[in-house]
């Protein structure tokens, strides 16, 4: 155990004797202690990893600052803890508090496979880099960076509670086609909303990865953790199973609060009364196409609704109908396969012109025709 007065467990630097205020973060020394279900500060993690304070926790998890003393960097380390399931004895060992070893085994197993999956995707920008799982004190933890960035609920209140388009569609783009990558490899997030989803550095990261138990109401009747507003319908039902489609639900749900400065309906509510306004009704900046493509994406049925991310994408760039035709005639009239329409007009008249000159000569001859023939029969 390392003493409170050497380090500040809110930024894990190391700290002179009897200081009262950390230098670097302004905390105040000692920090306050984490909760009596979560480990101590200090606690030493496979004999590298030094636990500092408690950054967030819900009914799975706990997030604890950690400084990895290998490579002398902060990391952030979850301990899978679902705490209707499970206490914490003196030692930081966690037992269980009744008879359900097969539950907590079976939620042992998917988040063993959730982030040893996750830690495939280091090199992807837009997702939360996991670098190792590993048991200890019957229970299980993922090493993972630190995040830097600020909440999308924060940077949208920096912007007056929404974005332009212009202004965020590749970053959203970019999302789009990452969380496609996640779906390839079977991870459904399951819980896409602000609160979840990071900017740094002009990227969206997407944190907080779960299981599915965390994600659906009705599993096993253990606590849930559902953004509503951004949960797709069948989070709430007793369908009890996620598809790729939830995540698209999700995505476009996030897109709609951040184009439009308001939170979607509920879908529970939707599904009693479903008067949810488009996008583009309530932002005339939003692109037609791009209102569409939510609108779609937020279908109540799972089966009406966009089926992946793949084909959100594609709805997003893709232009409406009327604009497709008006893009096809406008093209017609190509300067390498017909005249200009500016030389059509100037030709038209040169045209007329000569019509009116020919019936004027026509009529010219007649006359004269007919006036030598007189003057003949008159003087014969």
């Amino acid at each position: 155990m390392i003493d409170f007065h050497y380090r500040c467990y809110k930024c894990m630097n190391k700290l002179n004797k009897n200081v009262v205020n950390c230098p670097y973060c302004n905390s105040a020394v000692p920090s306050i202690e984490n909760s009596k279900n979560c480990l101590k500060q200090g606690t030493v993690l496979s004999e590298r990893y030094i636990i500092g304070s408690v950054i967030s926790q819900n009914n799975e998890s706990i997030t604890y600052i950690a400084l990895d003393q290998h490579l002398d960097m902060n990391v952030a380390i979850k301990e899978l803890f679902p705490n209707t399931l499970l206490n914490r004895i003196e030692s930081g060992q966690v037992c269980l508090k009744s008879n359900q070893d097969n539950l907590f085994e079976n939620i042992k197993t998917k988040f063993i496979n959730l982030f040893e999956a996750l830690s495939k995707f280091r090199t992807m920008p837009n997702i939360l880099k996991v670098f190792s799982v590993f048991s200890e004190n019957n229970t299980v933890y993922t090493i993972q960076e630190l995040p830097n960035g600020i909440t999308l609920r924060k940077y949208l209140s920096n912007y007056y509670g929404e974005l332009r388009w212009e202004d965020c569609s590749n970053m959203f783009l970019e999302l789009i086609k990452s969380i496609q990558h996640l779906h390839n490899s079977n991870i459904i997030h399951g819980g896409l909303s602000p609160e979840t989803i990071l900017v740094e550095n002009n990227t969206f990261k997407i944190i907080d990865f779960s299981t599915q138990y965390l994600r659906l109401s009705n599993e096993n009747g253990l606590p849930n953790e559902i953004y509503d507003g951004y949960a797709s319908p069948e989070q709430y039902g007793d369908q009890n199973f996620l598809g790729t489609y939830s995540d698209v639900y999700g995505i476009a749900a996030v897109m709609y609060k951040s184009l439009t400065g308001t939170m979607p309906i509920s879908s529970n509510t939707r599904a009693e009364n479903d008067n949810l306004i488009p996008p583009d009704i309530l932002n005339s900046d939003v692109p037609k196409n791009v209102s569409l493509a939510i609108m779609a994406a937020l279908k109540l049925s799972p089966k009406l609704r966009t089926q992946t991310m793949e084909d959100f994408y594609a709805e997003i760039i893709t232009p409406p109908r009327l604009s497709q035709k008006t893009t096809k005639i406008e093209n017609i009239k190509k300067p390498d396969d017909f005249e200009h329409s500016s030389d059509i007009e100037p030709k038209q008249e040169m045209n007329t012109h000569r019509i009116i000159l020919l019936t004027m000569l026509i009529s010219t001859g007649v006359a004269m025709l007919s006036l030598a023939i007189i003057i003949f029969i008159l003087f014969g």
